[in-house]
């Protein structure tokens, strides 16, 4: 099964996006029942994935992502796939079903106006959830964060949804509830000790030369 570069993956020096397409975060892993799943980079030419992606999400699975009802205008999606490199993130994992290569999670991060932390999120197509894509998802992106100098990585999910909070703790992050929100619970985990901890596959990964730093936070 085939899941390396489709047509919509970027080829070397067909990059537009401002910095270097990140080619070193592209890796295949399986989940628990064996299944193969490729992970990488967004790329300005996933738009038809990622509208894909977002229109088969439940109303539920949506709304437990964006903390609201509303449903993504295309400019959003647009900008969800134009990103900067040098300062953002967003991992997509894809897996072939019936032949089509599709879009099943993706997590990303932007940094805080103050540069101090990264805000980060993450979201699994319904029919994948449970199957390991999310911890997946959520490792490559510590450990992208972590290689990128970024300090620290935060986030909200509802208090409600139990399955982040037990994949978030899994993960390593601390979850506390939020003092001026009962409805909401804080997602916290300073990077350095995944950068430096040799349990981590980050420890083996090489380091970026600058932090992610300019102010930016896409909802999503």
């Amino acid at each position: 099964m085939d899941l390396g570069p489709t047509s919509t993956t970027p080829l070397a020096g067909q990059v537009n996006a401002p910095g270097a397409y990140p080619t070193h975060l592209i890796e295949t892993v399986r989940l628990r029942d064996g299944k193969p799943l490729a992970i990488r980079p967004i790329h300005r030419d996933d738009f038809q994935l990622e509208l894909d992606f977002v229109r088969g999400l439940s109303a539920r699975s949506a709304y437990q992502r964006l903390l609201s009802p509303r449903r993504p205008r295309l400019r959003e999606i647009r900008r969800w796939v134009e990103i900067d490199y040098r300062r953002e993130l967003a991992l997509i994992a894809t897996a072939t079903v019936d032949g089509q290569v599709r879009q099943i999670g993706v997590a990303r991060y932007a940094p805080e106006p103050d540069g101090s932390s990264c805000d980060f999120g993450i979201v699994v197509a319904d029919e994948w959830q449970g199957r390991g894509v999310g911890e997946a998802l959520m490792r490559a992106l510590v450990c992208a964060a972590a290689a990128a100098l970024v300090p620290e990585l935060t986030g909200l999910t509802l208090a409600t949804n139990q399955p982040m909070r037990d994949l978030a703790r899994k993960v390593g992050f601390s979850v506390h509830r939020d003092p001026h929100d009962g409805t909401v619970v804080l997602l916290r985990m300073p990077l350095r000790d995944a950068a430096q901890d040799e349990r981590w596959p980050c420890a083996a990964r090489p380091r970026a030369a600058s932090a992610a730093t300019a102010p930016a936070r896409p909802r999503y």
